[in-house]
């Protein structure tokens, strides 16, 4: 082989890996970089009865805005007494569930969720005051978290399982409440048997209410003796 045609195939060869490797480079390290700052989406176990509560909130808003609408769409091509196709308003219609269901999981309020600890319990508020710098039970913390795409992602989950019953809710009119008795404590069950998240409990009466009840019903001393 020409040494001459052997020195340019080889300066030909080095100059194309010089260029070549450093984008390869930089395109794993992209790439990398990429799924490592990519959050976590599954829902800690202690955060799901919160979320719910949270999905029904939204359901109920994306409801009534659904509801008010007060336009008409036609439902049928036979024509009535009057010549016109047959005509059902918005929120009366297949239309309004379609729009519930679409709507439901693309809140924009999610994003204002945070993690707060109250009582020793995790939940989703949005007080600026409650704000929980623990680890969750997947041991991630909350700044490695991203809890509006958390919540849009279960929602989506949760909507998707549960379509046909969630679906039978809007066309009932049900509320948020009815909402939280069917999906979140009798479908999904992760609020069945506990109360609302992040509500404090029932305080039980102090001792000096105590003392005080108990020496209201104390007779006084005067009165015992005239009833003797």
């Amino acid at each position: 082989i020409n040494a001459e045609y052997m020195g340019h195939f080889l300066s030909v060869y080095f100059f194309s890996v010089a260029m070549v490797s450093p984008f390869h480079f930089l395109f794993c390290l992209c790439f990398v970089l990429g799924c490592a700052a990519r959050k976590p989406l599954s829902l800690p176990n202690e955060l799901k009865c919160s979320a719910c509560w949270i999905m029904a909130r939204a359901y109920a808003r994306a409801a009534k805005l659904s509801a008010d609408d007060e336009e008409t769409v036609q439902i049928g091509h036979r024509l009535d007494k009057n010549n016109r196709p047959p005509r059902k308003k918005v929120r009366e219609s297949e239309l309004h569930t379609i729009e519930v269901t679409e709507k439901l999981c693309e809140s924009s309020s999610f994003d204002d969720y945070h993690v707060g600890d109250r009582n020793g319990g995790k939940y989703f508020t949005r007080d600026p005051a409650d704000r929980s710098l623990e680890a969750d039970s997947e041991g991630y913390h909350p700044w490695e978290r991203d809890f509006g795409d958390m919540l849009r992602h279960w929602c989506s989950a949760t909507l998707e399982t549960h379509e046909e019953r969630i679906e039978s809710l809007i066309r009932e009119g049900a509320g948020a409440k009815a909402f939280r008795k069917t999906v979140c404590k009798e479908l999904t069950g992760v609020c069945r048997g506990k109360r609302q998240p992040g509500k404090p409990p029932k305080s039980a009466p102090s001792a000096n209410a105590v003392e005080q009840d108990s020496s209201k019903q104390t007779v006084p001393e005067d009165t015992a003796k005239q009833e003797l």
